[in-house]
């Protein structure tokens, strides 16, 4: 065992063991202690010293063990330092102030909560907002078993990309009354589609009808390649669909086309309404995919 004198006694103005514990526990109230060493002095003496996350130390003064008496090892516990004697004897030298838990508050910044009572601030790590319900387990997930060639990669549940950056927007009619009831555009990998429908009443004779526009990405728009036509503009694309007359079913084919603009926005036309009744009202359903990949043509 430790002699008792040795901890209550000075020896020539040095810190005593016990005086050097409150030293520690006096500088962990602005650092924690990562790691405890022995320093064997020779001649049965020896001093400890505490390594704290800056990479600074805290030393003692040489102590003298009783004779036949050593330290065999130290660690920290529970945060508590514990020295282990040659003899088996166990002696817990107090508590070094070891995290005891973590937390995000509120500005999700993440706490650390140490066993002396303190607590520090290690500022933000992620934005945004997280919500977990359960218990949270991650498992190592090696890149090579994501880009293997030789597997596939299945999903449980379906993936859907988050759509921001897209809206439609519908414009005013010259010579009918337009009411859309779907609008919509989904970007799956590096396709997107686009889809439109609704009804179109004729009330007067005319020719060409705007029907309205998509926004869409800058960064997705760079990937549609129009061809120029004149008095038209920069198509991406011209079809034929059907309108179907509400009253009696007749189906007429009158062309959509898809105009590109220098800002990404795609403005959708009627090319010609004069095939359409005055007075009716038609259904129509436009949709359209493009590949959003390099232009292998170039």
């Amino acid at each position: 065992m430790l002699n008792y004198e040795t901890l209550l006694s000075s020896y020539d103005d040095k810190l005593t063991l016990m005086q050097w514990l409150k030293k520690v526990e006096a500088a962990l109230k602005d650092a924690s202690a990562v790691s405890f060493k022995v320093n064997k002095r020779g001649d049965a003496t020896l001093t400890f010293s505490v390594v704290f996350e800056d990479g600074s130390e805290l030393e003692t003064s040489p102590i003298i063990l009783q004779q036949g008496e050593s330290v065999q090892g130290a660690a920290i516990r529970n945060g508590h330092l514990i020295l282990t004697l040659t003899n088996g004897d166990e002696l817990d030298a107090g508590n070094l102030g070891a995290v005891s838990g973590f937390s995000i508050n509120d500005s999700q910044h993440l706490i650390v909560a140490y066993q002396n009572g303190t607590i520090q601030d290690l500022g933000a790590i992620f934005t945004g907002d997280v919500s977990i319900t359960g218990n949270l387990a991650a498992a190592a997930v090696k890149t090579a078993s994501l880009t293997s060639d030789e597997g596939e990669i299945r999903a449980q549940k379906p993936v859907v990309e988050v759509m921001t950056g897209y809206n439609f927007t519908k414009l005013t009619q010259q010579y009918g009354n337009l009411n859309i009831s779907y609008a919509g555009a989904v970007k799956n990998g590096n396709k997107l589609t686009l889809a439109l429908a609704g009804t179109y009443e004729k009330t007067s004779d005319g020719d060409n009808e705007n029907i309205g526009y998509f926004s869409i990405p800058t960064s997705v728009a760079a990937k549609m390649f129009p061809f120029h036509i004149n008095d038209i503009g920069d198509v991406l694309e011209f079809k034929v669909i059907n309108f179907v007359d509400t009253s009696n079913a007749t189906i007429l084919g009158p062309a959509i086309r898809l105009i590109k603009n220098q800002y990404g926005s795609l403005f959708i036309y009627v090319q010609s309404v004069t095939g359409l009744t005055t007075g009716h009202t038609y259904y129509f359903r436009y949709e359209v995919t493009f590949l959003l990949s390099d232009n292998l043509a170039v």
